[in-house]
Formats: structure tokens, sequence, C-alpha cells
């Protein structure tokens, strides 16, 4: 196209134009096949396109049918951005671009060619709508598959999967950040099964789930084994997060768990670390399991933090209930 505007219609600013942005698309998909092209890099090239394609507009005689590339603007915005970042340059663009063929038009004088005008902008509304639909649809059922893979099926904690990602964030920032991971066990699970079934224990697990997120948030809630959890707390000490132990271990050893005439007393045991630079999560899930060990040969219903260089573990409390 650049060949043809510095050739045929001596349009050089156009084909200048195109030119550079025929070399930046290469360069584009460069990088992008590479992945190491940055969102900065999208926002310029959709600036590029978006500027060619007004330009040409308002070069060339509308009969030459430019402007129905501007059909693929919206398509193009939704693809590459925000739905509210695509939604707002969307109505910029037709705008702006409505405005160059309104005068183009008053150019020619033919009253009849009001009718492009009519036509472009309704067409251009048209693929609009159903590209904002599609995208909403597509980040709807996104998210929804995003949330069935990050989340346990039972308890609709926070799964291994979505613990691993979390720490993979934390890394990225840990020179800003502390953690202590808490590994938590319910204490004679089995028993629960055996006596009551284990649909009440999946009732258990359930209810459980539900007072821990009262005390730490969902965010920080995962469940990664049968009856065991994790949890993550971001910006405490060692001691603040034996606290926060204390206050799980009370709030489960208090509360009277009934599903219909059946009455479970449920504890828990649990083990906890922080974070040293190095430590990878492999390691702080085996520092906690540790003493989530400890505390139950220790007799369960208890906490146990671990420190390292320590060859003696914290006991933050002791008091040993039977289911």
């Amino acid at each position: 196209m650049a060949m043809i505007n510095f050739w045929s219609t001596q349009l050089v600013e156009l084909a200048l134009l195109e030119l550079v942005c025929a070399f930046y698309s290469l360069y584009i998909y460069s990088l992008a096949k590479r992945r190491i092209h940055t969102e900065q890099h999208i926002y310029f090239y959709l600036f590029v396109l978006t500027g060619t394609t007004l330009f040409a507009t308002y070069m060339k005689p509308l009969m030459m049918g430019v402007y129905i590339w501007s059909c693929f603007v919206p398509i193009l915005f939704y693809i590459f951005t925000s739905s509210r970042f695509a939604f707002v340059t969307s109505c910029l663009f037709l705008i702006i671009q409505s405005n160059i063929i309104y005068w183009q038009l008053q150019q020619t004088g033919a009253a009849i060619s009001w009718s492009v005008l009519l036509h472009f902008c309704f067409a251009y509304i048209g693929i609009w709508v159903v590209a904002h639909v599609y995208e909403d649809n597509r980040r709807k059922i996104e998210n929804s598959l995003l949330y069935l893979a990050s989340r346990d099926p039972l308890t609709g904690a926070h799964n291994r999967l979505s613990l691993t990602t979390s720490f993979q964030h934390f890394e990225r920032f840990n020179d800003q950040t502390s953690l202590c991971l808490l590994v938590i066990d319910l204490d004679f699970f089995k028993s629960i099964n055996d006596q009551f079934g284990h649909d009440t224990g999946d009732k258990v697990l359930i209810e459980t789930t539900r007072l821990f997120a009262q005390v730490v948030g969902d965010n920080n809630l995962y469940r990664i084994g049968g009856e065991e959890f994790c949890v993550t707390l971001f910006d405490q000490s060692l001691e603040q997060a034996g606290r926060v132990c204390e206050r799980l271990r009370a709030i489960v050893s208090q509360h009277l768990f009934a599903f219909g005439e059946k009455r479970v007393q449920v504890t828990i045991s649990i083990g906890v670390c922080e974070y040293q630079a190095g430590d990878q999560l492999n390691d702080l899930l085996k520092f906690a399991d540790m003493e989530l060990y400890r505390a139950k040969k220790a007799g369960r219903n208890q906490v146990r933090l671990f420190r390292h260089g320590s060859t003696n573990p914290t006991m933050v409390n002791q008091q040993t209930e039977n289911v």
C-alpha cells in the first residue's frame, strides 16, 4: 500500500506513515514470537495502526473506501486491551472517523453520499457491539475456568496450584514483604469419618474452612490435602503468626459442629515457619510439617513455631482434647 500511494497517488506522507506501520508490525511480530513484548508495545502499535487509518481516510477520497478498514478497530482493541479501555477508544475512534468522513462529504458536496456516513456508523457500531458482547462472555468464561482451576471443589478454598502461584508472586516482591506459612491439620479426622460417615466429614471440612476464613480471609487459605490446610500470612512476624494460630485453634476447638442430630467436636494442630531468603515453597512446607508432626506427637490441639537455626521449636499452646 505504501508503494502504491507513493508511485500512483504521490501521497508521500501517507506512504511514509504506512511504511512505519509495516516495519513496526514486523518488529512487534518478532517480539511476540519470542514472547518478550510488553503492554506498552501493544498500546503503541494500536496507536500507530489507528492513526494510520485515520490519516489515510483524511488524505484519500471517500470513493477509494479506505474508511472501511475502520471496522476492524473495535475488534483489535477488544483482543489486545481491557474491555473498558476498548470501549472508550472505540467510541473515540468512531467520533474522530465520523468527523473526517463528514468533512470529506462536505468537500464533495454530493448530497446522495450522506448515506455513506450512516452506513459506516451503523456497520461500525454493529461490529463494536458484537466484539464487546463476545469479549465480555469470553472473559466471564475465562474467570470461571480460572476459579475452578484454583479452587478446591469441596470446600471452595484455594488449592495447591493456587498456593504455588501465590508463592511465585511473593518471590518477585519478597524484598518488600515478609511471609509466614501455616500448615494446619484436623486432629483425629479419620475417627470422624469412621464414626459419623464421610458425608459428615465433608461437612466438617466445609465448616472448618468457613471458620478459618473468618480469621485469615479467603485469599490466604488453601486446602492442600485431605484434612490438611495451609495459610499464608504476609507482613507478620513469627510471633504475630503464632497469635493468629492461637485464634484459629481456639475458634475451632470452641465451635460445636452440629449436623442434624450429629454433634462433633474438632481440634486442630498447627505448624508454623517464617520465610528466609532462599527458601522454596517445598522448604517452607517441610519446616511447617515438621512442627505439625511435633504438635501431634505432643498431644495435638496445639501450635508449634519453627525457628531457623534452633533445635528447640516453640510451643505456643498445649491443650489436648480428644474427639
